[in-house]
């Protein structure tokens, strides 16, 4: 995981001069991954020049680097975070997270809107900080979304031979499976499959059958729980549409 502190320790590396072995260290990286973060932050947008920046080594964006101040240079590295919906920690996210721990609010939902970031990246990072020791002790603390990753996570974790959930299964008319998906209740597996089926007034032509199957699960058990089946016609994608006509 990427933090600001590992973006600020390759500025100060690459302003001080040093050699690419020595920024990596300074990191605590391989030189590997460094240009791999680099070309990250830089090969998007710049056209024809993307290509010499795959090319190079440091070199290529010891130039780039040394154009910008600290403070555009991180502002480069959080845009990108966002961009690629990848968790920016700083100190200012982590004493939230801190503070959040302490006052045991706000709730994990609304501190995962405050940071723009996903609940299982927010669990992760606590995970990591050594605030909290599991999932379900953040879960405990904090709560989460109902039916979301985290909330399967604990719920997991909590009992793993006794924890269901309930999984949908959609397959063709050729049996090829189009999805499958794990959901907490049988509502929610219920929910999904008719957003599947909301198109089912499409013109004949362009529909073909579906089977689904909805079950309980059991981690350990198996498939011995009985669950539901059924058919519907979903559209065809467009480019799918000539080979079902043949």
């Amino acid at each position: 995981m990427w933090e600001s502190v590992d973006y600020q320790r390759i500025y100060e590396g690459f302003r001080l001069g040093l050699v690419d072995e020595e920024v990596a260290s300074l990191v605590g990286r391989s030189p590997s991954a460094i240009a791999s973060r680099l070309r990250l932050l830089y090969a998007t947008g710049m056209g024809d020049d993307s290509r010499s920046v795959r090319k190079g080594g440091f070199d290529v964006f010891r130039e780039f680097i040394d154009a910008e101040s600290e403070t555009e240079w991180m502002e480069r590295a959080r845009l990108t975070h966002k961009g690629r919906g990848l968790p920016w920690w700083d100190e200012t996210a982590d004493a939230l997270l801190q503070t959040a721990w302490e006052a045991r609010e706000p709730a994990m939902p609304a501190l995962a809107e405050q940071l723009e970031m996903r609940e299982d990246q927010i669990a992760a990072r606590l995970i990591r900080l050594g605030i909290a020791d599991a999932t379900v002790a953040v879960v405990d603390r904090l709560g989460c979304t109902p039916g979301g990753l985290v909330d399967i996570r604990a719920r997991l974790a909590r009992d793993k031979t006794s924890a269901m959930l309930w999984t949908l299964v959609i397959s063709d008319q050729k049996n090829g499976v189009i999805h499958t998906s794990l959901h907490p209740d049988e509502g929610s597996a219920r929910q999904q499959l008719e957003e599947w089926k909301a198109d089912d007034d499409e013109e004949l032509d362009y529909r073909h059958s579906c089977h689904w199957a909805i079950a309980p699960r059991v981690v350990g058990e198996g498939s011995v729980r009985r669950g539901q089946t059924g058919k519907f016609f979903a559209p065809l994608r467009a480019e799918d549409r000539e080979v079902w006509r043949s």
